[in-house]
Order: structure tokens, then sequence, then C-alpha cells
């Protein structure tokens, strides 16, 4: 009787651990697979500027889990609207377009650069399933209400923004025909657009070829120059630094190594960094790279200056623990603003921290 005993518990046990794969291979197919190939009907024709998955109360509960957006987020900000955080529009439905033209409503626009100027905060953002055109968010800087979307030409992943101030410019990373592409908008071309009134993309004022680097991942603005990245999950990688012309352009020469017989921009210098960077921005002297991948948590870099081997992780000065899926990460004075992509449809299924919105952080955090 013992035996049959044993023998029966065994065969439940074994029961059990078949259910649990089983569901756990059914949880894993639908959100990491089924959700990212697919986007969920809408019958509205808008794009949404309230939260797609949490009120405010809930969004601090899930910040505060990490002691930095608490303490130099939410709680320092305490007494600004909404501990000066900003909702990323259209994650629930964005109003953009298909390659046909025809106007359309996309669920699952995932963001993922994020560009902030004097009077404006710029957030892109791609569809996931590759059906639409990608999108800027533009939001009022001060009220932090949403303007309007501005629809790309394209369905690249624009994964990176910078602005540059001296010639107000919003630069957005591209790619075509497989090249790197770093593309700018001047900033009264976006003021000037209605997606409503064209109900057509909007074409960039200027695009530059990047032959050089395998994808314009993620950039940023500093001194007069824009600083390429280029995203890998494990090996090391590069950013690459091109200059500015007094145009506002990439200052472009002869090009003698590709073979291409015309002016092209050519990186003044090149930086080595660690995999999983997905984004990059200035300081003073000091550098910040964020990186992540997948649900684990992410990294904030420190750097005290830049130099062709001190952008490698065990080069940083300083190394801070965020929640997972961080994008583009941009300095504003002594602020620091921060973005996650975890809200988008396709990962907010099975993301361990879901943040849907934009927060703003002190950066006393970071040692002097």
């Amino acid at each position: 009787m013992k035996i049959k005993a044993k023998k029966t518990k065994v065969k439940i046990l074994l029961y059990y651990m078949v259910f649990l794969l089983a569901a756990s291979g059914i949880f894993c197919i639908y959100n990491a697979v089924y959700r990212g190939r697919t986007e969920p009907d809408c019958l509205e024709f808008s794009t949404n500027t309230d939260a797609a998955v949490y009120n405010f109360s809930q969004f601090c509960e899930t910040a505060c889990e990490n002691s930095i957006l608490e303490d130099c987020g939410i709680r320092y900000y305490s007494q600004s609207s909404e501990s000066e955080t900003y909702v990323i529009p259209g994650l629930l439905h964005t109003r953009t377009c298909l390659p046909t033209g025809a106007v359309d409503t996309c669920t699952s626009m995932t963001p993922q650069g994020l560009a902030v100027t004097g009077d404006y905060l710029f957030i892109s953002a791609y569809c996931h399933t590759g059906r639409h055109h990608s999108v800027l968010y533009m939001l009022d800087k001060h009220t932090h209400a949403f303007l309007k979307e501005i629809v790309l030409p394209d369905r690249s992943h624009a994964g990176g923004l910078a602005y540059d101030p001296i010639h107000r410019n919003l630069w957005v990373s591209g790619r075509e025909r497989g090249v790197a592409q770093a593309n700018y908008y001047s900033l009264e071309a976006l003021e000037a657009y209605s997606f409503s009134a064209a109900l057509s993309p909007l074409e960039y004022t200027e695009k530059f070829f990047l032959y050089g680097i395998t994808r314009d991942s993620f950039l940023t603005y500093h001194d007069q120059a824009l600083y390429v990245g280029f995203f890998t999950t494990d090996a090391d990688s590069v950013i690459e630094k091109f200059a500015i012309n007094p145009e506002g352009g990439l200052v472009e020469t002869l090009d003698r190594e590709w073979g291409l017989n015309m002016t092209v921009p050519i990186a003044e210098d090149i930086f080595m960094i660690s995999g999983k960077a997905q984004g990059i921005t200035f300081c003073g002297n000091q550098v910040l790279i964020s990186q992540s991948y997948g649900i684990f948590p992410s990294k904030l870099r420190i750097f005290d200056n830049l130099s062709s081997t001190s952008l490698r992780d065990h080069h940083a000065e300083y190394s801070f623990s965020f929640p997972c899926q961080m994008e583009q990460i941009c300095a504003d004075n002594d602020d620091l603003y921060l973005l996650f992509e975890s809200a988008a449809y396709s990962y907010r299924g099975y993301a361990p921290t879901v943040l849907d919105r934009v927060i703003k952080i002190h950066m006393d955090f970071i040692p002097d």
C-alpha cells in the first residue's frame, strides 16, 4: 500500500509539473510571440493621451520600488504636477498611416527615443508589428500636455532623438536600404505640421547616410556634434562622433575608404562601448549611458570623461540599477529624463515592471 501511495504521489507531482510547464509555455507564447506580432483591434482614429496602464498612484507604487526613482523623482518633485512625470501618449492607440498612405490606427507603438528642448518633450515610437509608420509624440515641457503626433515618412525603429539647440533641429535615428541614417527636422517644421490637415507623413528637412556604422540605434547632441551609437546584445560596440557644420547638417568629406566617390559624413572619432547600450547623454564632462535588454534590470553607467577606452562597463566610475527596458535618457541641466518601453502592448504582458510615463529625476544621486 505504501509503494502504491508513493507511486500515486509521484504521478500527481509529474502531472502538476507538466501542467506548470504547459501553462508557462502558453503564457510565454501568448505574451512574447503572439502579442509581439499582433495588434489589438481598435475603433478609435486618434492618439490616446491618458496613461495606458496605470493611474498616477499605481505608477508611483511601481516606480518607488526603485530607490532612485522614489527619492530623486517622485519625492523630490512631490510639489510639482504629478512629480514631473509625462504620460507616454499613444500606448493604447496612435493615429498614423499605412505604407499605402491610408490613415490608420496603431495599437502596438513602442517608445524608443527621447529629446527635450526649451519648450517641448519629444518621444519617438515605432510599430512593433511593422505595419504602420513610426511617429513622434510632441508634448508641452511645462504643462505636460500632449500637443500632437508627427508621422515619420518611414517605418524605421526611430531608436534615438537628439536636439541641436544652436540650429534648432531635432535629429532622428533612421535606416534606409540597409544603410544607417541620421535625419533631422527643423523645429519650425515640427511646429507648423498638422497630421489632421496633411493626412500624410512629414518629410525630413534633411537626410544623411552613415556608411561607416552598421545601425544608427541611438544618438545624442553635444558641443556641436552628433554622437551615434550601435546597439548589440552582447559583444562590444561603438559610438561615433560626427561634426555639425555651420548650416546645421553633418560635415561631409570626400570618401576615400568605402569607394563611394562622393562626399559623405565621416566620423571624427570612434569610442568603444559595451553591449546592450540604449542611449547616451552628456552632463558637463560626464558621459551617461543607459543599458537594457529583455526583462533584466537596466543599468545606468557614469563615465567621468570621453576617451577611446573609457566607455566600456568596467571603466565606468559609477553604475546604478533601474527597472527593466529603459530606453533613451536625456540630461537637462541638473535633471535626467528617463524613458521606458515596458508599457508597450508587446511587452506589458510579461515585463516585471511596467512604467508608462517619462520620469524626471534630479541628478544628485550621482556623487560629485
